[in-house]
């Protein structure tokens, strides 16, 4: 307790100051949310999403390895499927998977949802395994990307074109727990 003689202001300074433990937490707690907001960005800035958070004109950063196959577009080796084969590996369906989204984007100018989805459709790829995303936000600009998908056994088979890069990106991945591959409203396809 402090002394009845001491006087008020110093009384609430002393106060006011944080304890040395205090102090230690909250640096603590800025470390902490710093390293979180790293991890974030880094997060965001690489996968499909990599070309909404890159400033426009910015060179692609690399794509850091992953344990799930993923591939670019320029990446693609021409060799390969020329039409969709249900006993070929997920890496040869990957491949022909994003070689068809890219000549669909090459030859389209500006593709839509159903265009890409179509250029899957006539690959060989089952049009009711298919998803897609909104080709319009919901105050009617046209979506920064569209996403489609193919699932193929138990695996997804995701591409993503973005409108402000026109680049396109396709990975696999496991179904989400309701066994589809696209998270959110989805358009039908056909």
């Amino acid at each position: 307790m402090a002394d009845v003689t001491e006087p008020a202001a110093e009384l609430g300074a002393r106060r006011a100051r944080p304890s040395w433990a205090a102090r230690v937490r909250g640096a603590v707690v800025a470390v902490l949310a710093l390293a979180g907001a790293v991890g974030l960005v880094a997060t965001l800035a690489s996968g499909p999403l990599a070309g909404l958070f890159r400033p426009q004109g910015a060179p692609p950063s690399p794509v850091p390895a992953s344990p799930s196959p993923s591939l670019s577009p320029s990446a693609i080796p021409t060799p390969g499927l020329a039409r969709f084969d249900p006993a070929a590996s997920d890496g040869a369906v990957l491949q022909l998977f994003a070689r068809v989204l890219k000549q669909s984007v090459d030859s389209a100018g500006e593709p839509d949802g159903k265009a890409l989805t179509g250029a899957l459709a006539a690959a060989g790829f089952d049009p009711r395994a298919m998803q897609r995303s909104a080709d319009r936000t919901s105050v009617d600009l046209p979506a920064p990307s569209i996403s489609v998908s193919v699932r193929v056994r138990d695996t997804c088979f995701v591409g993503q074109f973005v409108r402000a890069e026109r680049s396109v990106v396709g990975e696999v991945t496991a179904p989400i727990s309701t066994g589809a591959c696209l998270i959110g409203q989805t358009v039908p396809v056909g």
